[in-house]
């Protein structure tokens, strides 16, 4: 994973905007929710969380489990065309991660996270979707030491 360096910069100011953005690949094309719109027209602004990224580590039984991200996106008008036809099981999803601040191009948001969506659930006019490492790019080679 790359940065840009514009991204850079912005992640070296005192005061910066964060924002995540969830690009949900479905049969009707590409869905974006994020925590702000960052001044493009096609990302919702509708995220109310996302958990950091977690894997575990079992070192007595020598096993680890894939990494996972929960999201909730908040607004029954903003998924109800999702869990109504779009079967969102399954469905790759893509982190990226920018900044809101004048200048930023969606093309310096930095991808670090992928995986499918595992689960969903709804409580009110809340979605709960649970995201898992599918380990798309485990066959990389870690470099020798």
């Amino acid at each position: 994973m790359g940065l840009t360096e514009r991204y850079l910069k912005e992640l070296k100011e005192n005061v910066n905007v964060p924002n995540v953005v969830l690009e949900l690949d479905l049969d009707s094309g590409v869905r974006k929710f994020g925590f702000h719109t960052g001044g493009f027209f096609d990302i919702v602004p509708c995220l109310k969380t996302v958990s950091s990224f977690q894997s575990k580590l079992d070192t007595k039984k020598g096993y680890t489990t894939r990494g996972e991200i929960t999201a909730i996106i908040a607004g029954r008008e903003n998924f109800r065309e999702l869990i109504k036809g779009e079967y969102i099981k399954n469905r790759r999803v893509t982190r990226k991660d920018g900044f809101v601040a004048e200048g930023f191009c969606y093309a310096d948001y930095a991808a670090t996270y992928t995986g499918i969506v595992t689960d969903w659930s709804r409580k009110g006019d809340e979605l709960t979707i649970t995201i898992y490492d599918d380990l798309i790019d485990a066959t990389i080679k870690i470099p020798e030491e």
